[in-house]
C-alpha cells in the first residue's frame, strides 16, 4: 500500500482527495439512496495525465459514533484503478458493458461510497449476544470512531468491478446492487480483526473446486432474479448442479448466511424498494413477490424491517 495514500487516508477521504485535484476528468457520477437501508455513490475518474500514480487499490472503512443516533453511521469507501472505459458505444468490443472495455482507451479510477446509518445495521443485531468487534461494530457498542484502511483482494475488487459491470436494469439492477453491497460489509468487517487470516483455508474445502464456487455464486444470482417463484433447495440444486448438503454448506461458508435468510433478506429489501419507490400498495407487493396472502406477507415484513409495510408508502 502506497505510504502516502495510507497516511492521507488518516485525516481525508478517498472522495475528498480525488476532488481536490484538477488533472481528473469526471466520466460516471451516481448516486442512489436505497429506502431504509444504505446511501450508494461511485465516481468513476479519467486521470488526464496517465502517468500519475497516486491511487492504488484500496479500501477504507469509516466507523462514526456520536452522542446522536442521526450522526452514527459506518462507511465503506474504496478505490480501484486500471479499469478500462470506452465513450463509442459502437465499439463491438463494450456495446453492452462499456465501464470495463479492454480495448477502451480510458485508464479510470473508480471511488465507491457507501454508507450504511445506524439503524440500518441494528436490523441484524436484534435479540443477538453481541461478541467480538466485528459485531461490537456493527450493533454501534464500540464507543470510539476509528479508520481503517486496507488493500483490496482480487474477491473484493471483482465485486466492486461488477457494480459498474452488469446489465441489470431498474429494480433488479436494485437488487443486484443489494446483494453485492452486503457481500463488501461482511469482507470488509474482516480486516478490523486483526488476528483474522485473510488466505486461511475455508471450513467447507470442498469450495475450492472453482466448478463449484461457481455453482454457488450461479445460485445466489438465480434467487436474485427469481423474487416472485422461490426456489426451493432441491430445485436450485438440480439447477446449478451440485448437491442439496453442498450447496447449503457452502452457500453459508461463502456469503456468511444461509440461503433461507439470504433470500428472505433480499426480498424484504426488494419490498422497501417497492413500497416506498414505486409506490405500490401492500397488496400489489404481497402478490409480485409470491406470497399466498397478505397477512403472510405483513408479518413477514414487520419482522424483518421492525415495521408495518404501510408506513413506507408515500
Amino acid at each position: 500500500m502506497d505510504h502516502i495514500l495510507h497516511k492521507e487516508l488518516l485525516k481525508s477521504s478517498l472522495l475528498e482527495l480525488i476532488a481536490n485535484k484538477e488533472q481528473y476528468e469526471l466520466l460516471v457520477d451516481k448516486k442512489q439512496n436505497f429506502p431504509q437501508s444504505f446511501g450508494y455513490h461511485v465516481q468513476r475518474y479519467r486521470p488526464k495525465n496517465i502517468s500519475d500514480s497516486y491511487f492504488n487499490n484500496i479500501g477504507l472503512l469509516i466507523y462514526q459514533i456520536d452522542k446522536e443516533d442521526d450522526h452514527c453511521f459506518l462507511e465503506l469507501q474504496f478505490c480501484t484503478i486500471d479499469n478500462k472505459y470506452c465513450l463509442m458505444k459502437s465499439c463491438s468490443d463494450c456495446a453492452e458493458r462499456p465501464y470495463n472495455c479492454h480495448h477502451g482507451e480510458h485508464a479510470t479510477i473508480d471511488i465507491f461510497s457507501i454508507i450504511f446509518p445506524k439503524p440500518v445495521l441494528l436490523q441484524f443485531v436484534k435479540n443477538v449476544t453481541v461478541h467480538g468487534l466485528k459485531e461490537e461494530v456493527i450493533s454501534f457498542q464500540k464507543r470510539q470512531s476509528f479508520r481503517k484502511t486496507f488493500s483490496l483482494s482480487v474477491k473484493e475488487k471483482k465485486i466492486l468491478n461488477s457494480l459498474l459491470d452488469h446489465n441489470y436494469q431498474d429494480a433488479i439492477e436494485n437488487i443486484y446492487i443489494n446483494t453485492r453491497v452486503y457481500e463488501l460489509l461482511l469482507f470488509s468487517l474482516d480486516y478490523i480483526t486483526p488476528a483474522q487470516a485473510r488466505g486461511i483455508m475455508p471450513a467447507c474445502r470442498f469450495i475450492n473446486n472453482p466448478q463449484i464456487l461457481d455453482a454457488i455464486y450461479r445460485s445466489r444470482d438465480i434467487l436474485v432474479k427469481n423474487m416472485q417463484n422461490p426456489y426451493t433447495i432441491k430445485e436450485l440444486s438440480k439447477e446449478v448442479l451440485i448437491n442439496e448438503s453442498y450447496l447449503k454448506q457452502g452457500f453459508k461458508e461463502v456469503f456468511g448466511i444461509t440461503i433461507f435468510d439470504f433470500f428472505q433478506q433480499q426480498r424484504m429489501e426488494h419490498a422497501k424498494y417497492l413500497l416506498y419507490e414505486k409506490c405500490l400498495s401492500v397488496t400489489e407487493v404481497s402478490h409480485l413477490l409470491g406470497y399466498s396472502t397478505i397477512s403472510h406477507f405483513s408479518v413477514a415484513f414487520k419482522k424483518y424491517t421492525g415495521m408495518k409495510a404501510c408506513s413506507l408508502i408515500r
